[in-house]
């Protein structure tokens, strides 16, 4: 007799709970398998208690051997969907569901035999294939967030279906953890990440309870793999927009940095590429393939962090110098009409080679307002109003 699809499916997520023969009970027909604790498997007990001749000691090993043929039977049915959903069928709403009811079948069972936290010599030979998994495994971060968001999966990363896309995650309850598992199976990912980025995806900013976590727990000391370099934590350096950066000891070129989710580093990354924007975001060197961590260039000196001396009109030396540093970026603005629309002036920088950067990362969406220009060059100036008046003179700003 073989397993209807609820007998499979109940049979299944009962083996992904317990997988130990001696604790399990089948009922006469060897259709399902039930824990000897739950209801069903106490009701089960107790008839083989009372009608000992129903009771077969093969009877559990069988069921479960009938419940991996059956397995392998839906394993080689479900392949074309697979390959017709990397295919992007245009029937991808039956595509997606009979990938879905197979997954929810079969996933939990499948995750913990690759995870080799199952102790069952027979299913672990049956269902092992790392291969396949992989494959299942992608499929089921895209479907997951596919079925939460009701539109597809935006493998064009054109601008105006990226945008339709974008409203939908940002007006779901969508947690940053599914998107960013979505988002590592894309295979347009690097396009997508920089349209996401442009665009400003405000889920992309939500924090990931587990992930800070983690960031949380770290302390000076604490080793932390970025790819297959280990660096070893110093003290933390400064945090912008929801990204720590902390000093690496024996290594003062870089900086680590770490964010409050693991999507905006490789975003960051890829956004940052081609920057033609009129202030470009710090180096990255290198980002995690789970997007933890990763490795940037470290300031020469943080612009904000400077203390301005001046107390009348008359410049000291010392600030004189320090506005010769800011005085060309500002010039280059007003002269262009461009400044970065998520521009974070705390996060200034000045690099090895003398130009002017960003920690935190900027999108390619520059736009000018003589308000937002004249905030900046205050808070550059410390709410010294000497200091600011000698910027805006001096930058041309007066004569705009």
């Amino acid at each position: 007799m073989s397993l209807p699809t609820g007998s499979l499916r109940h049979n299944l997520h009962t083996l992904a709970h317990c997988c130990d023969e001696r604790s399990l009970v089948s009922n006469t027909v060897g259709t399902r398998l039930y824990h000897s604790s739950s209801f069903w498997g106490k009701i089960w007990t107790w008839i083989y208690d009372l009608f000992p001749c129903f009771l077969d000691d093969n009877q559990v090993s069988r069921t479960i051997q009938k419940t991996l043929n059956a397995y392998e039977r839906k394993k080689k049915e479900i392949i074309p969907f697979f390959e017709a959903y990397s295919d992007h069928s245009k029937d991808v709403d039956t595509v997606r569901y009979k990938i879905s009811e197979f997954n929810e079948t079969t996933y939990p069972l499948i995750k913990r035999v690759h995870k080799k936290t199952l102790s069952h010599e027979k299913i672990n030979k049956t269902l092992l294939d790392p291969k396949f998994f992989a494959h299942q495994k992608r499929l089921k971060h895209l479907i997951d967030v596919e079925c939460e968001l009701q539109s597809s999966t935006p493998y064009d990363a054109h601008d105006s279906v990226v945008k339709k896309w974008i409203e939908k995650v940002d007006d779901s309850q969508l947690s940053i953890r599914k998107l960013q598992k979505a988002l590592r199976h894309l295979e347009n990912s690097q396009e997508l990440f920089s349209q996401l980025h442009l665009h400003h995806c405000k889920r992309l900013l939500q924090n990931d309870p587990k992930h800070l976590k983690w960031r949380d727990s770290l302390q000076p000391g604490t080793s932390v793999f970025c790819e297959d370099r280990k660096l070893v934590i110093g003290k933390k350096y400064s945090e912008h927009d929801g990204i720590i950066y902390y000093e690496i000891q024996n290594n003062p070129q870089y900086l680590l940095c770490i964010a409050n989710n693991q999507v905006r580093l490789n975003i960051w990354k890829n956004a940052t590429k081609d920057q033609g924007v009129s202030i470009k975001s710090a180096t990255i060197v290198d980002v995690d393939a789970t997007g933890r961590c990763a490795l940037v260039e470290r300031p020469v000196k943080l612009l904000g962090a400077y203390k301005w001396e001046s107390r009348s009109s008359t410049i000291t030396d010392r600030d004189w110098k320090q506005a010769q540093s800011l005085l060309p970026l500002l010039k280059k603005i007003l002269q262009e009409k461009k400044l970065p629309e998520d521009l974070n002036p705390r996060a200034l920088f000045v690099d090895v080679k003398g130009e002017i950067k960003s920690l935190s990362p900027l999108a390619k969406k520059e736009s000018f307002d003589n308000k937002v220009f004249t905030d900046f060059i205050w808070y550059f100036a410390g709410n010294n109003h000497h200091i600011f008046q000698y910027l805006m003179i001096e930058s041309g700003f007066h004569k705009s």
